[in-house]
């Protein structure tokens, strides 16, 4: 069977020395408020703002998986913080994740969706979601930021999107989304 025991974790910090941090992941599991594997099902990692968390993303790979975003202390002892279950239709799984340099607001792409969100130091929130319009059917397995633009890459599709999010000083707006061929 599988075994999660074999999921190890290393953290770099890139602080006044380099200093590795290495953690068995089934560890993890112990904490969790929702009794969810975030060793066995973690497919994504992001650092926070100030470098002192992880988020992890995953989720079951299967039409009734949870999708997951978790943040994790960013240190040897790596303690979960706090997780959140995305209730999103139609997303089982988070595949990538990338945070926006002004702060904690991070993207996470799933199947046919890439959710926006929000960690305010104690939770997880979802603030939006792009829907398919910003990405396909298939699983959204990168994302990139550039500027007020962000790059969504879907496999197997080959289906790249490009997602122009309204600039700080707008007062919000709409985001627009074109494909790329």
């Amino acid at each position: 069977g599988y075994s999660n025991s074999s999921q190890t974790l290393h953290v770099m910090d890139r602080g006044q020395s380099l200093q590795v941090a290495t953690r068995q992941m089934s560890g993890l599991l112990r904490t969790s408020k929702h009794s969810i594997d975030i060793a066995a099902e973690a497919k994504c990692l992001e650092v926070s703002e100030d470098n002192s968390l992880i988020f992890i993303g995953g989720g079951g790979d299967n039409p009734s998986g949870l999708p997951t975003v978790s943040a994790v202390q960013f240190d040897k002892g790596m303690a979960l913080v706090t997780e959140q279950i995305l209730e999103v239709d139609g997303l089982n799984i988070v595949f990538s994740m990338i945070r926006h340099q002004s702060g904690n607001i991070l993207f996470a792409g799933g199947y046919g969706h890439v959710v926006i969100l929000f960690f305010n130091g104690l939770a997880v929130d979802v603030l939006g979601v792009l829907g398919k319009d910003a990405s396909s059917d298939d699983p959204v397995l990168d994302l990139r930021l550039l500027g007020n633009k962000l790059f969504i890459l879907c496999q197997p599709s080959r289906k790249m999107q490009v997602v122009t999010l309204p600039d700080k000083g707008a007062g919000g707006g709409q985001a627009n989304f074109r494909s790329v061929p």
